[in-house]
């Protein structure tokens, strides 16, 4: 038995429904040192508690007094000497006085493990506590997290290719049946790999900047998990980075995914972070929803671009429209692909030192990398024209939105952004300037010409790397052939409401091409039985006071996965899987307990 100095903040988040008192084992435990006190105790993983769950050293938990009339489920907060945790009731302590609690080992170690006399206060809301540990964490081709903690949405902290490495030494050593040198002598098995085999994000980089020899792979290609280590490994050194310990989580963890997970891949990844990370609250929310969240809507069509592929999705009353969706497999990698060939016409950009002593083969592949490269920079897409932002701002007298930028903490960011602009001689002459193999070059205005193809597919004819098949139909008629597929009634609610995320969402003026583009595929008058007018077309984008995201709606997704997450802390019952819930009905509870999709 241990006890520690303690300031306790209960906060009232999620309760079950579960007797305060029932026939199940009650953990038996010395009556001394209660006084005053917050003890640990050992539950003798695989028990079960007084409240009918299984019982883990493990987990976060708590046992009150036989009398406290805080029910089982009750999620509390613990704050002592800046540390900060959370468990939630699972177990009754005969020995405990009304307002004295005993903790799970794990919750006990995450406020350090001293023997102190404590003062404990009465059980109080606290949201605050409880939203300032928050986790979003977005997933796909790029990794977005962050912890959306206040009033003001922000931007993500951490922000990454989801991409891995393994050392290549580590693979000959699998292959060779080496044995595993981290196990102790008499368990040592064969290598395997491991997340800790995967390198990622700063590590990855690091190691590819040393010359080691790397397998590089993307455990998310076309919309789906293929590594399923490497996806752990990503989300592992995600959780690490933003909170220093990966089973550190204390509150809420929000995941995003892609639209149209299978039902064994959602369960998997709930296990995951149950199970592997051990965290307390689980919430998996698909993209298309979240999209609709950040522009204020709960009904429309979510039109996703990304990297190797196209996810065009109905959405209604947050609900997305699985036999409705279109999965279509063209993306930025064709984008690049066209704008790689019109970039050979640049003759400034090819004169660089890295580019003109190569074969036309490697140029063009040179070229390829340079096109990703903008697609990561919204900025560079924009297809406002150069003298309509000169008009602007002329028109606003160059003046910077200080209050908003006041609001966010941004305003030293602007100050720099106007800077720069001004002092950019390539912008000045409609050049942008990127980072490439180590060294800046100067892209002209033909990169404002990727979005040709989305439109005219037979600019795609006979170019290398692109498969005839992905270009039989434009980017209008795969959302059409979703919209077609809604009942006729829905139509005009879904088109009233297009929302383009992904890279392409952050270009500039890009939004405004849709509408143009699909009218014609729609009656011009009024709605009628038989197809809804040009007239329901609107394109919905992020509202202005969302300061720190104006015009960044490539963070769209983000953005809504923050405004669900603050809604999910207030209300688990409603949105979330608790531990609590894990325990009794395992992975599967993610399939049929409500949440967010």
């Amino acid at each position: 038995m241990f006890s520690k100095s303690i300031i306790v903040a209960a906060i009232a988040s999620l309760v079950v429904a579960a007797p305060t008192h029932v026939d199940a084992p009650v953990a038996k435990r010395s009556a001394d040192s209660y006084g005053n006190m917050a003890t640990w105790y050992d539950s003798q993983t695989g028990n079960a508690g007084a409240c009918g769950q299984m019982l883990n050293n493990n987990d976060r938990f708590i046992a009150v007094g036989m009398n406290s009339p805080i029910p089982c489920g009750q999620w509390m907060g613990f704050n002592v000497n800046g540390k900060t945790s959370y468990g939630y009731v699972a177990d009754k302590c005969a020995a405990c006085a009304d307002n004295h609690y005993d903790m799970s080992q794990a919750l006990f170690s995450d406020l350090g493990a001293t023997c102190i006399t404590a003062h404990l206060l009465s059980p109080s809301p606290s949201s605050q506590m409880r939203e300032s540990n928050i986790i979003v964490i977005e997933t796909g081709r790029t990794i977005l997290a962050g912890k959306p903690v206040g009033e003001i949405f922000h931007q993500p902290e951490l922000r990454f290719e989801a991409k891995v490495g393994v050392r290549k030494s580590t693979l000959e050593s699998i292959a060779n049946g080496d044995l595993d040198e981290k196990m102790e002598v008499d368990e040592k098995q064969p290598m395997r790999l491991r997340p800790s085999s995967y390198l990622v994000g700063q590590q990855l980089q690091d190691s590819l900047q040393a010359g080691e020899q790397l397998e590089i792979s993307y455990p998310w290609r076309d919309g789906r998990i293929q590594d399923w280590i490497g996806a752990e490994a990503i989300w592992k050194y995600t959780l690490k980075q933003l909170l220093g310990n990966a089973r550190a989580a204390t509150a809420l963890v929000l995941v995003t995914v892609p639209h149209g997970l299978s039902k064994d891949e959602s369960e998997r990844i709930t296990q995951i972070f149950f199970e592997r990370f051990n965290v307390p609250v689980f919430a998996l929310v698909e993209r298309p929803v979240t999209g609709l969240y950040a522009t204020g809507s709960v009904n429309g069509l979510f039109i996703d671009v990304g990297y190797d592929s196209t996810d065009i999705v109905p959405v209604l009353e947050a609900m997305p429209q699985y036999t409705s969706a279109t999965h279509w497999k063209f993306g930025i990698r064709e984008l690049s692909i066209y704008l790689a060939r019109l970039l050979k016409n640049d003759t400034q950009l090819l004169s660089h030192d890295k580019l003109s002593g190569l074969s036309e083969h490697e140029q063009f592949d040179a070229l390829v990398e340079i096109a990703h490269e903008l697609f990561k920079n919204p900025a560079s897409l924009s297809l406002l024209p150069e003298e309509d932002e000169k008009e602007k701002k002329k028109r606003k007298g160059e003046e910077l939105d200080i209050a908003a930028a006041l609001v966010s903490g941004q305003e030293q960011n602007l100050i720099n952004e106007k800077d720069a602009k001004e002092n950019n001689a390539a912008a000045a002459q409609g050049r942008f300037q990127i980072q490439w193999r180590g060294s800046t070059v100067s892209v002209g205005k033909m990169r404002q010409r990727f979005w040709e193809p989305l439109f005219n597919m037979q600019l795609l004819k006979g170019l290398q790397g692109v498969d005839e098949e992905q270009t039989l139909v434009t980017l209008p008629e795969a959302i059409m052939n979703s919209v077609n597929q809604c009942e006729m009634e829905l139509r005009p609610q879904i088109l009233n409401g297009l929302v383009l995320a992904g890279p392409l969402a952050g270009a500039r003026g890009f939004n405004q091409l849709l509408a143009p583009h699909i009218a014609p595929y729609l009656s011009k008058g009024d709605y009628n039985e038989l197809q809804p007018s040009a007239s329901a077309l609107k394109v919905l984008r992020v509202p202005d006071y969302f300061a720190d995201f104006k015009g960044r709606d490539d963070l769209n997704t983000y953005l809504g996965a923050s405004i669900m997450a603050k809604i999910t802390s207030a209300d688990h019952s409603s949105f979330a899987i608790t531990k609590a819930d894990y325990n009794m009905r395992g992975p599967g509870v993610i399939t049929v307990a409500p949440y967010l999709v």
